[in-house]
């Protein structure tokens, strides 16, 4: 019944005066120009700061002291999205079976302030925002160089938590700790785009609250086929098609290592894990799928903890407004005490999603989804949501 976060907002459209489809296939799932868009740090590529003629309005050029020059929006770059839930279950422990959530919203703040800086936010209404920082990008006019710093989700597995077609993602999240790689932390990261088609990050965020452990991550990516990650469309034989000509692949691969501690400071947990993931589009067709392994330690306790996180998710396009889908989820997580090799606990768990996405239009986007848990419990439950975002 919990509403997600959704960060797929019309801030950017109205901006470059484009469509949400234009980096959106689903929102809020970026398409592949979309998500060339995100890892050149929320600017269109190719467009310098002189010539933004995208915008609609043109936005005044702020010339004086400062070194660099930037454009002020006529436009607010802040945008809402409003969400409206209702689920079904057979759970006999819910109290109703059938409950309407209360609509939320959560705001998104962004914009390019220059060809080389962009300032980027999601916020959900309460406490600290998920995501606020500034994006450095293409420095010395290099794509291999750019830089994030303030709060943000650490670049480790390819899929963002606002990607999600059907469910939130398990991938990241170890239940025996509680630690999630990807969530809004602050901290900084050096990324950027390698030979057009390979792209890598580096980061140390703060695990917690100001004065916690500065943990550490790394990302690999290689992109086979499609757009390259500058934007790039590929030369293709017009009078000799090939089924490759519609192929794309993007490999990713991770590693993050931190330390968990209480408010007063003191460690309880070591954080390893590392990951690969892939996603794969063929025509109307598209695979994703991810696995994280972790190797945490709890000091307390003295125990190694130890889990593998996968998923798969299958959908089909039957027309650019519908899509339907399939994603399963598995985690098995144990717990051994060091000293003796005993085995302390072990769960093994795994769910299914069935569901179709729909957009009633541009910027209102419906959801349906089933999920079922293989179990002796009766927690079946059936979901629908309604986004709009403007």
């Amino acid at each position: 019944m919990a509403p997600e976060d959704a960060t797929a907002l019309p801030a950017f459209a109205r901006a470059y005066n484009m469509p949400c489809s234009t980096c959106h296939s689903y929102i809020t799932r970026r398409s592949e120009f979309g998500d060339v868009f995100r890892r050149q740090g929320y600017h269109w590529p190719g467009l310098s700061t002189a010539d933004y003629t995208l915008r609609d309005p043109s936005p005044v050029a702020m010339e004086g002291t400062s070194p660099m020059t930037t454009q002020l929006p006529i436009k607010i770059p802040i945008a809402i999205a409003a969400r409206f839930s209702a689920s079904a279950t057979n759970d006999e422990a819910a109290t109703e079976e059938v409950a309407l959530a209360s609509p939320a919203f959560s705001f998104l703040f962004g914009n390019a302030l220059s060809e080389h800086v962009s300032v980027f936010g999601t916020w959900a209404g309460q406490g600290a925002p998920n995501e606020l920082f500034l994006h450095f990008a293409k420095i010395a006019d290099r794509p291999e160089l750019n830089f994030r710093v303030g709060r943000f989700e650490q670049w480790t597995t390819l899929f963002k938590n606002n990607e999600r077609l059907f469910a939130p993602f398990q991938l990241g999240t170890s239940n025996i700790s509680g630690h999630t790689v990807g969530q809004g932390r602050v901290g900084v990261e050096m990324n950027g785009t390698v030979l057009r088609r390979g792209f890598y990050a580096l980061g140390t965020v703060q695990n917690k609250a100001p004065g916690s452990a500065m943990d550490k991550y790394a990302h690999l990516g290689l992109k086979i086929g499609g757009m390259d990650f500058l934007g790039k469309e590929p030369a293709l034989d017009l009078d000799s098609e090939s089924p490759l000509d519609n192929m794309v692949l993007t490999f990713g691969s991770w590693a993050y290592s931190g330390e968990v501690s209480t408010v007063d400071g003191s460690p309880t947990d070591d954080i390893r894990r590392v990951g690969a993931d892939v996603k794969y589009h063929w025509n109307l067709l598209s695979i994703w799928g991810g696995a994280m392994f972790g190797f945490d330690r709890d000091k307390n306790l003295r125990a190694t903890n130890r889990s593998v996180t996968a998923f798969s998710e299958i959908s089909y396009s039957f027309t650019p407004w519908l899509s339907t889908g399939y994603m399963f989820e598995a985690q098995s997580q144990s717990a051994k005490d060091v000293p003796n090799g005993s085995k302390v606990f072990s769960n093994t768990s795994d769910r299914h999603h069935l569901g179709a996405v729909f957009l009633l239009l541009e910027n209102v986007r419906g959801r349906l989804t089933g999920v079922y848990t293989p179990d002796a419990v009766k927690n079946e439950r059936i979901d629908l949501q309604l986004l709009a975002a403007f």
